[in-house]
C-alpha cells in the first residue's frame, strides 16, 4: 500500500586468497577462505503522527585459514540472528519520540575457543528529538541492555546540533557508553577472560 513498505536484501561474498610469506619464511602455501551470507528483511508502516518498523537479519560467516607446512589450520564460523521493532511518534512537528526493542543471538565456533559459545543480548531504547526550526535539533536517548539475562550498565546521551551557515554546523554530544565484551575478549585461548 501507500503507507507500508516491505524489503528483503541478500548479500553473498566469497574470497579465496593466497597468504604471502613472512620475512622468516622462504615461501608460503597458506591460504584463507572467506565466505559470508547476509539476509535482511524489514517492514515499515507510516502514518501522519506515528510509524513503525520491524526488521530482522541473519548472517553466517566463515573464515578458514589453511596453514603452510609449519602451522596448524584455523577454522572459524559465526552465526548471528538479529530482530528489532521500533515505534515512532510525532505528536507535533517539533517533537519526535522513538521507542524500541532489540534482540541479538550470536553463536561462534573456532579452534581458538574451548567450546562453541552463544550470547543473547536484549535491549530497550528510547529517543526524544526536538526540532523547532531548520537550524536547531536537540536529542536525548536512553538504553538498557541485558547480556544473557543480566543487566549491563544503563547508557544514554544528550546532544545538540545548530546550523550557523549552510556550510557550518556546530554539534555537541555527551554520552555514557558501555562496551559488551566480544567472544574473543571472553574465550580466546590463550588470553580470554570469561569472568
Amino acid at each position: 500500500g501507500t503507507r507500508g513498505r516491505f524489503g528483503v536484501r541478500y548479500w553473498y561474498q566469497h574470497a579465496d586468497r593466497c597468504i604471502p610469506h613472512t620475512r622468516l619464511q622462504a615461501f608460503s602455501s597458506a591460504q584463507q577462505l572467506d565466505a559470508s551470507h547476509r539476509v535482511m528483511a524489514d517492514w515499515r508502516y507510516d502514518r501522519t503522527q506515528w510509524g513503525s518498523t520491524v526488521r530482522g537479519g541473519w548472517t553466517d560467516e566463515r573464515l578458514d585459514w589453511y596453514a603452510s607446512a609449519d602451522a596448524e589450520n584455523a577454522l572459524s564460523r559465526a552465526r548471528t540472528l538479529v530482530g528489532e521493532a521500533e515505534l515512532r511518534y510525532r505528536p507535533e512537528g517539533t517533537h519526535t519520540v522513538d521507542l524500541g526493542l532489540h534482540h541479538t543471538h550470536a553463536q561462534a565456533s573456532t579452534d581458538g575457543y574451548p567450546h562453541d559459545p552463544t550470547q543473547d543480548r536484549s535491549a530497550l531504547f528510547a529517543l526524544y528529538r526536538y526540532r523547532p526550526g531548520t537550524r536547531f535539533t536537540g536529542t536525548v536517548s536512553a538504553r538498557q541492555e541485558w547480556l544473557d539475562g543480566t543487566a549491563v550498565p544503563f547508557t544514554g546521551s544528550i546532544g545538540a546540533e545548530y546550523g550557523v551557515q549552510r556550510w557550518l554546523t556546530l554539534k555537541a554530544q555527551a554520552a555514557r557508553v558501555y562496551r559488551v565484551p566480544t567472544f574473543n575478549d571472553l574465550y580466546w585461548n590463550p588470553g580470554g577472560n570469561p569472568t
